[in-house]
């Protein structure tokens, strides 16, 4: 037995990284056979013109037909999905990273280029007659993808021409995900100022790191986080706004493209929900802000404070 005495957590912690800053994900498990993404989006390029070949004919296809295409475009879609991810992710890890921000683009107009190729077989199966369409669905060959070929014909009072379908997507690469990369790239970058353990010295902490001390279980520590994440989101809060209101506009086109009847329609029909039932949800909810009121004074009480201040709303308990 040894004479070591018995670590503790309290121990290590001056040795530990607690903010896990050498910390990366290992990416490897989301590439296939070893193939970087590069490779990958060469397979899935090489299914998607094997699935050129079916244009025009997906609407009559039988069971055992469609079963194939069908397998071959899952197989299409995982490659482009794991290249994605892979990717996206490691551009992630710093956003700051020219070389990461150019891959991750290119990435994005290959896998736009590779999926305007097959947009015809959605909207196809979409507009496929009803009664050949159900009957096959029923076939247990297609079980594995009944439902969402079912969803696509749900879905068929929204979808525009392959032409049109075709600019939306392609233009969405410079449109709404640049926006959305942007945005990204923004918050990232915002730094905050907080006070050190001395209450003397400061440190420069990313957004992430202040509004973890929101749930801090000392409130002095709370409230100088909040003023210190204030004050982190003052700079270029006009240009973040501008992003966002982009986006919101973006959408708000779709939607009038598209013909749904409320801003909130798409997500539902996603989610597979009726706009009246989402709606009866939200008014149950508006009819009971009482509830979350009389949790906030049991928590002020808990607290031992008057009454909840903004930065009190994550505090531990």
């Amino acid at each position: 037995m040894s004479d070591a005495p018995a670590t503790t957590a309290s121990d290590t912690s001056d040795d530990a990284d607690l903010n896990a800053s050498e910390v990366a994900w290992d990416l490897d498990s989301l590439l296939i056979d070893g193939k970087d993404p590069d490779a990958l989006l060469d397979e899935a390029d090489a299914i998607a013109d094997a699935l050129v070949t079916y244009k025009g004919r997906i609407a009559t296809l039988d069971a055992g037909e469609l079963a194939r295409v069908m397998t071959d475009y899952g197989r299409m879609q995982e490659f482009a999905s794991r290249a994605g991810h892979y990717v996206m992710l490691d551009y992630s890890t710093d956003t700051s990273d020219p070389e990461r921000g150019a891959a991750m683009a290119a990435n994005q107009e290959r896998a736009t280029a590779i999926g305007t190729k097959v947009l015809f077989l959605d909207l196809e199966w979409a507009a496929a007659d009803a009664a050949h369409a159900e009957t096959v669905e029923a076939d247990e060959r297609l079980a594995f993808c009944a439902h969402h070929l079912a969803l696509l014909r749900q879905n068929q009072a929204h979808l525009l021409t392959e032409a049109e379908e075709t600019i939306l997507t392609e233009k969405a690469v410079t449109g709404s995900s640049a926006w959305v990369r942007l945005f990204s790239e923004l918050t990232s970058a915002i730094e905050c100022e907080l006070s050190g353990e001395d209450g003397s010295s400061t440190e420069t902490v990313p957004l992430e790191g202040a509004l973890s001390r929101l749930g801090h279980p000392d409130r002095d520590v709370r409230r100088t986080a909040a003023e210190a994440v204030t004050a982190g989101l003052e700079p270029g809060l006009r240009t973040r706004a501008f992003v966002f209101n982009n986006l919101l506009l973006d959408k708000s086109v779709n939607d009038r493209l598209r013909s749904f009847p409320s801003w909130v329609s798409s997500r539902n029909l996603s989610n597979e929900a009726s706009d009246e039932s989402v709606q009866a949800l939200v008014d149950a909810v508006v009819g009971r802000y009482d509830i979350p009121q009389r949790w906030y004074k049991l928590k002020a009480q808990a607290l031992g404070v008057e009454r909840l201040a903004d930065y009190d709303r994550m505090a531990s308990v």
